[in-house]
C-alpha cells in the first residue's frame, strides 16, 4: 500500500462514510451501495406507479441484483423490453438513459445479475460506447468505462477502468487486484477534492477493499471490522489448502492429502487456526448464560470484541436450506445476546458447500436484519475440489 498514517486513512474512512450518508438519499446511488454492500440494502421494493421512467428501471436491476426480489426482477425484465424498443441519441430529443452512467451501470449490473443472453448485453455495450464518445466530465466517463466492461465482458474493458473503480468492484468479481492497481487506487482516493456523494459508494467500496487486502487488522486494538475483512480473506487463503491428487514430495511416508470440510466442526477448526494467533483469548464450545432449560453453547467466542462467531453449513443448494440457516441464526441471537450475556453481537460464518455464489448477497441480506448481527462471512467450497468428496 501507499505509505502513509493509519490515523489519515481512517480520517480519509470517516469523510467517504459522510458521503455514502449523503448518497443514500438518493434510490440509485443507495441501489448501487447496497449492492457494493457499503450501504443497507432497502427493506423491502415496491413497483413504482404511474409512467415508466428509465431511472425505474436502472433502481430495479441494482435492487434485484442485492436481494433477488422477484417483483424488481420482473419490473427490470419489463423495463428492459420497453427500453430496447426506444431509440438513443435522436438529434432534437433530450437525452435520458444515454446521459446517465450511474443509471447505464445499474443496468449492466441487473443483466449480469439476470445472466442475460449476449444480444441484451450488446444493446447495452452499444449505448455506452455512444454515451462515452459524448462525455467530457473524467469521472462520469469513468463510469461509463466500468459499465462497458460489465455489459461487454472482455477482460480488455477492465484495463481501461481507472484503479479506483477496478478495486471497488474486486470484491464482487472476485478479483485481486495488483499491487500497483491497489497503490493507483489509494492515490486517487487521497488526492481527491470535494467529494460527490455519487462517488463515495465507489471510493468506499474501494478502500474495504484495500483495508481487507492489505493491513487486515490492527493487532494492538483490532476492531470486528477487521476481524470480519480477515475471516472474509479465508476463501483466498484456501489457494494453499492442501487438495492433491498426488503427493508433492517423493518421500515414502508422503501421502496426498485432501483436508475436506465436511461439516461445521471442521470449518471451526479452520477459524480456530485463523483466529487464535490474532485473539489469545479465544474460547470454543462455551457456555453461555442459561435461558430456562436452555444452556447454549456458542461455537466461537471472541471476549475482547465481545463477539460471538456462529458457524453454520450449507449442504443443499436449495431455497429451503437458506431458510432454515437464516431460522438458526434467529434463534441462535435470542438465546446469546441476553440482557446477562457478556456478548453484544455475532458474527455469523457460512461455509457453502454447494458453491451457490449467486444467492450469498440474498442469504446475507436476510441475516443482516436480524437483531445483534455484526455481520455475516460466506465462504464457497473451491470448485477445484470437486462434490465427489462430500
Amino acid at each position: 500500500m501507499v505509505p502513509v498514517d493509519r490515523p489519515l486513512l481512517e480520517l480519509v474512512r470517516e469523510q467517504v462514510a459522510y458521503g455514502v450518508s449523503e448518497a443514500e438519499r438518493s434510490p440509485i446511488t443507495r441501489c448501487l451501495g447496497a449492492w457494493l454492500a457499503v450501504c443497507p440494502p432497502a427493506e423491502s421494493w415496491t413497483p413504482p406507479t404511474g409512467v415508466r421512467g428509465y431511472l425505474d428501471v436502472a433502481e430495479a436491476a441494482a435492487t434485484f441484483s442485492v436481494s433477488a426480489d422477484a417483483a424488481a426482477k420482473k419490473y427490470f425484465e419489463e423495463g428492459l423490453a420497453w427500453l430496447r424498443q426506444r431509440r438513443f441519441f435522436v438529434p432534437g430529443q433530450p437525452a435520458g438513459l444515454e446521459a446517465d452512467p450511474l443509471a447505464l451501470l445499474s443496468l449492466a449490473i441487473g443483466l449480469d445479475a439476470a445472466q442475460a443472453p449476449e444480444d441484451a448485453k450488446g444493446w447495452l455495450a452499444d449505448i455506452i460506447r455512444g454515451a462515452t464518445t459524448a462525455e467530457r466530465d473524467p469521472e462520469r466517463s469513468d463510469i461509463l468505462k466500468l459499465g462497458l466492461a460489465l455489459a461487454a465482458g472482455d477482460e480488455s474493458d477492465w484495463d481501461a477502468v481507472s484503479p479506483l473503480l477496478q478495486v471497488s468492484f474486486a470484491r464482487k468479481r472476485q478479483t485481486d487486484p495488483a499491487r500497483g492497481v491497489r497503490q493507483a487506487a489509494l492515490a486517487q482516493i487521497l488526492k481527491a477534492g470535494e467529494l460527490q456523494p455519487e462517488w463515495a459508494v465507489f471510493e468506499a467500496a474501494a478502500l474495504d477493499t484495500l483495508f481487507a487486502l492489505e493491513a487486515a487488522l490492527d493487532l494492538a486494538q483490532p476492531t470486528v471490522a477487521q476481524m470480519v475483512d480477515l475471516l472474509r480473506g479465508v476463501q483466498a487463503a484456501l489457494k494453499r489448502w492442501p487438495w492433491e491428487d498426488k503427493p508433492k514430495t517423493q518421500h515414502k511416508d508422503v501421502t496426498a492429502q485432501r483436508w475436506d470440510m465436511q461439516h461445521e466442526y471442521h470449518v471451526q477448526s479452520l477459524l480456530w487456526a485463523v483466529l487464535r494467533p490474532v485473539f489469545p483469548g479465544l474460547e470454543d464450545e462455551e457456555n453461555l448464560p442459561s435461558v430456562g432449560h436452555k444452556h447454549p453453547r456458542a461455537d466461537i467466542l471472541v471476549p475482547a470484541l465481545s463477539v460471538v462467531i456462529e458457524v453454520k453449513y450449507l449442504r443443499e443448494a436449495t431455497q429451503s436450506a437458506r431458510a432454515k440457516i437464516i431460522e438458526e441464526v434467529a434463534a441462535d441471537t435470542a438465546l446469546y445476546l441476553t440482557d446477562d450475556s457478556p456478548y453484544n453481537s455475532i458474527v455469523t460464518f457460512i461455509w457453502d458447500a454447494t458453491g451457490s455464489t449467486h444467492h450469498h448477497d440474498e442469504l446475507a441480506g436476510g441475516i443482516r436484519k436480524l437483531r445483534g448481527i455484526a455481520d455475516v462471512v460466506i465462504v464457497s467450497r473451491p470448485g477445484e475440489w470437486g462434490a465427489d468428496a462430500t
